[in-house]
């Protein structure tokens, strides 16, 4: 009887996982641009569940320090989720990526590769800097 309890109380993980299978198979096995775009919004949406579901703790409060508190909810993943969804909707606003530096990335262009360099420096630091803050 506890599996069974246990199983029911993760719902929202199987719905994820058949969300990501369900997309990716949509992708895998149809020649349809169409179809091969809507799974990959369904495949985007089991991922945005997938960060979000553990980042909620029932009874946790926001990260704000107060000794009353003890138990607190992660803000990264529904950060994380936020930053990707603005930056979804932005690339359709704009019709595509706009800047061409993942194509030409692709091709060995310097350039691209400096920029895309300096971006991921750029967040690691943040992060950094962030958790030394916090902490």
């Amino acid at each position: 009887m506890s599996v069974i309890s246990e199983l029911v109380e993760r719902y929202n993980y199987f719905i994820t996982i058949f969300l990501m299978v369900a997309g990716l198979y949509v992708v895998i096995a149809h020649g349809n641009m169409i179809k091969k775009l809507v799974g990959l919004s369904l495949f985007q949406t089991s991922v945005y569940l997938l960060y979000i579901a553990p980042g909620k703790i029932i009874g946790g409060t926001p990260p704000i320090i107060d000794p009353a508190y003890k138990v607190y909810s992660n803000p990264l993943p529904h950060v994380l989720i936020l930053t990707a969804i603005v930056v979804g909707v932005a690339t359709r606003l704009a019709r595509g990526c706009t800047s061409h530096h993942l194509s030409e990335a692709a091709l060995l262009s310097a350039g691209s590769w400096l920029f895309l360099a300096a971006v991921f420096i750029g967040g690691f630091g943040t992060a950094f800097a962030f958790k030394k803050v916090w902490r």
